[in-house]
Protein backbone atom coordinates (compact mmCIF):
# COMPACT_ATOMS: atom_id res chain seq x y z
CA UNK A 1 0.00 0.00 0.00
CA UNK A 2 1.55 3.28 -1.11
CA UNK A 3 0.45 6.29 0.94
CA UNK A 4 -0.33 8.57 -1.99
CA UNK A 5 -2.43 5.86 -3.68
CA UNK A 6 -4.41 5.38 -0.46
CA UNK A 7 -4.94 9.15 -0.17
CA UNK A 8 -6.29 9.26 -3.73
CA UNK A 9 -8.59 6.28 -3.10
CA UNK A 10 -9.85 7.75 0.20
CA UNK A 11 -10.54 11.15 -1.36
CA UNK A 12 -12.46 9.56 -4.25
CA UNK A 13 -14.50 7.39 -1.87
CA UNK A 14 -15.16 10.27 0.53
CA UNK A 15 -16.34 12.60 -2.24
CA UNK A 16 -18.64 9.95 -3.69
CA UNK A 17 -19.97 8.89 -0.29
CA UNK A 18 -20.09 12.49 0.99
CA UNK A 19 -18.28 11.24 4.07
CA UNK A 20 -15.07 12.72 5.37
CA UNK A 21 -15.47 11.26 8.90
CA UNK A 22 -16.65 13.85 11.36
CA UNK A 23 -14.64 17.05 11.13
CA UNK A 24 -11.87 15.67 8.86
CA UNK A 25 -11.97 16.53 5.15
CA UNK A 26 -9.65 16.42 2.15
CA UNK A 27 -7.12 19.25 1.90
CA UNK A 28 -4.65 20.85 -0.47
CA UNK A 29 -1.18 19.27 -0.10
CA UNK A 30 0.43 22.58 0.92
CA UNK A 31 1.55 23.49 4.43
CA UNK A 32 1.88 27.18 3.62
CA UNK A 33 0.05 28.65 6.59
CA UNK A 34 1.60 26.24 9.10
CA UNK A 35 5.17 27.12 8.06
CA UNK A 36 4.50 30.60 6.67
CA UNK A 37 8.11 31.77 6.71
CA UNK A 38 9.49 28.54 5.23
CA UNK A 39 6.60 26.88 3.40
CA UNK A 40 8.45 26.00 0.21
CA UNK A 41 11.00 23.95 2.15
CA UNK A 42 8.33 22.50 4.44
CA UNK A 43 6.40 21.16 1.43
CA UNK A 44 9.37 18.87 0.73
CA UNK A 45 8.86 17.21 4.14
CA UNK A 46 5.08 17.34 4.65
CA UNK A 47 2.37 16.26 2.21
CA UNK A 48 -0.96 17.41 3.62
CA UNK A 49 -3.93 15.27 2.69
CA UNK A 50 -6.64 16.24 5.17
CA UNK A 51 -7.66 18.99 7.55
CA UNK A 52 -9.78 19.19 10.67
CA UNK A 53 -12.54 21.71 11.15
CA UNK A 54 -10.30 23.54 13.62
CA UNK A 55 -7.40 24.11 11.18
CA UNK A 56 -5.35 21.08 12.15
CA UNK A 57 -3.69 19.17 9.31
CA UNK A 58 -3.02 15.50 8.63
CA UNK A 59 0.17 15.08 6.64
CA UNK A 60 2.55 12.42 5.48
CA UNK A 61 5.98 13.21 6.93
CA UNK A 62 9.13 12.44 4.97
CA UNK A 63 12.02 12.99 7.37
CA UNK A 64 14.49 13.08 4.46
CA UNK A 65 12.17 14.95 2.09
CA UNK A 66 10.12 14.11 -1.00
CA UNK A 67 9.54 10.40 -0.17
CA UNK A 68 5.88 10.16 0.82
CA UNK A 69 4.84 6.67 -0.31
CA UNK A 70 6.29 4.81 2.68
CA UNK A 71 6.33 7.39 5.46
CA UNK A 72 4.45 8.00 8.73
CA UNK A 73 1.48 10.30 9.17
CA UNK A 74 1.46 13.29 11.52
CA UNK A 75 -1.07 15.68 12.95
CA UNK A 76 -0.09 19.35 12.80
CA UNK A 77 -2.43 20.71 15.46
CA UNK A 78 -4.27 24.00 15.17
CA UNK A 79 -2.35 25.45 18.12
CA UNK A 80 1.10 24.36 16.95
CA UNK A 81 1.18 20.90 18.54
CA UNK A 82 2.63 18.01 16.53
CA UNK A 83 1.83 14.32 16.87
CA UNK A 84 3.01 11.21 15.09
CA UNK A 85 -0.13 9.20 14.39
CA UNK A 86 0.67 6.02 12.49
CA UNK A 87 3.10 4.20 10.22
CA UNK A 88 1.06 4.95 7.12
CA UNK A 89 -2.11 6.53 5.74
CA UNK A 90 -4.43 3.51 6.13
CA UNK A 91 -3.61 3.21 9.83
CA UNK A 92 -3.98 6.98 10.30
CA UNK A 93 -7.39 6.83 8.62
CA UNK A 94 -8.30 4.00 11.00
CA UNK A 95 -7.57 6.42 13.86
CA UNK A 96 -9.76 9.03 12.15
CA UNK A 97 -12.54 6.44 11.83
CA UNK A 98 -12.13 5.39 15.48
CA UNK A 99 -12.28 9.01 16.66
CA UNK A 100 -15.77 9.65 15.34
CA UNK A 101 -16.92 13.27 15.19
CA UNK A 102 -13.91 15.18 16.54
CA UNK A 103 -10.52 13.82 15.56
CA UNK A 104 -8.22 16.31 17.29
CA UNK A 105 -10.21 16.09 20.53
CA UNK A 106 -9.84 12.30 20.45
CA UNK A 107 -6.06 12.71 19.99
CA UNK A 108 -5.77 15.20 22.85
CA UNK A 109 -8.17 13.75 25.39
CA UNK A 110 -8.68 10.36 26.96
CA UNK A 111 -12.29 9.76 26.07
CA UNK A 112 -14.38 7.03 24.53
CA UNK A 113 -15.53 7.76 21.00
CA UNK A 114 -18.20 6.47 18.62
CA UNK A 115 -16.46 5.30 15.44
CA UNK A 116 -17.47 6.51 12.00
CA UNK A 117 -19.28 3.47 10.56
CA UNK A 118 -18.93 4.40 6.87
CA UNK A 119 -15.16 5.03 7.00
CA UNK A 120 -14.70 1.92 9.12
CA UNK A 121 -16.54 -0.16 6.50
CA UNK A 122 -14.52 1.37 3.64
CA UNK A 123 -11.18 0.69 5.39
CA UNK A 124 -12.22 -2.91 6.00
CA UNK A 125 -13.42 -3.43 2.41
CA UNK A 126 -10.49 -1.67 0.74
CA UNK A 127 -7.60 -2.75 2.99
CA UNK A 128 -9.01 -5.43 5.31
CA UNK A 129 -8.09 -3.08 8.13
CA UNK A 130 -9.97 -3.25 11.44
CA UNK A 131 -10.30 -0.33 13.82
CA UNK A 132 -7.47 -0.08 16.33
CA UNK A 133 -8.31 -1.19 19.85
CA UNK A 134 -7.96 1.27 22.71
CA UNK A 135 -8.31 5.01 23.21
CA UNK A 136 -7.10 7.11 20.26
CA UNK A 137 -4.98 9.24 22.63
CA UNK A 138 -3.13 6.18 23.97
CA UNK A 139 -2.48 4.87 20.45
CA UNK A 140 -1.04 8.24 19.39
CA UNK A 141 1.28 8.39 22.41
CA UNK A 142 2.52 4.88 21.59
CA UNK A 143 3.07 5.77 17.91
CA UNK A 144 5.02 8.90 18.84
CA UNK A 145 7.37 6.92 21.05
CA UNK A 146 7.82 4.21 18.42
CA UNK A 147 8.18 6.43 15.34
CA UNK A 148 10.36 9.23 16.70
CA UNK A 149 8.34 12.20 17.91
CA UNK A 150 11.54 13.99 18.99
CA UNK A 151 12.87 13.96 15.40
CA UNK A 152 9.55 15.30 14.11
CA UNK A 153 9.52 18.09 16.70
CA UNK A 154 13.12 19.01 15.85
CA UNK A 155 12.31 19.25 12.15
CA UNK A 156 9.20 21.34 12.79
CA UNK A 157 11.19 23.68 15.05
CA UNK A 158 13.95 24.03 12.43
CA UNK A 159 11.41 24.85 9.70
CA UNK A 160 9.66 27.41 11.90
CA UNK A 161 12.91 29.08 12.95
CA UNK A 162 15.23 28.95 9.90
Amino acid sequence: MKNLEVVAAWKAWAEEAQNFAGDVSAADPEVSFWFASNSKTANRFFHVFASGGDGSLLAIWSEDGDAFDDAPVVLLGHEGDVYLLADDVPHALALVAASGENFEAAVLEEEETVPDAALTAWLHAAYNLPLPEGLVRDLVVEAGARLGLDALQAQVDALNHP
